[in-house]
């Protein structure tokens, strides 16, 4: 995803660092910040899957939800009655 630096090698390159990230406690900052960068580039990744999913299969990404979350996902301006 991506070419060589894309997404996916960047995700496993971060998420490798704060795996073998030693000394934890005398350097939380740098740890969160690696830990962080991590789980940003996996929503990239899950993201860019979904789309190209939803592409492949020629649907559209909330076709699997009811009708009423598809609704409030899209930004329906239209107020609901019960």
């Amino acid at each position: 995803m991506g070419g060589k630096f894309g997404e996916m090698w960047t995700w496993l390159n971060y998420t490798f660092q704060s795996f073998n990230f030693r000394a934890r406690q005398g350097a939380r900052p740098f740890y969160d910040l690696v830990a962080s960068i991590a789980a940003e580039e996996f929503g990239y990744v899950e993201l860019v899957s979904a789309t190209a999913s939803c592409s492949a299969s020629r649907q559209t990404p909330f076709a699997s939800y009811p009708a009423r979350t598809r609704g409030a996902l899209r930004g329906s301006s239209r107020p609901r009655r019960r």
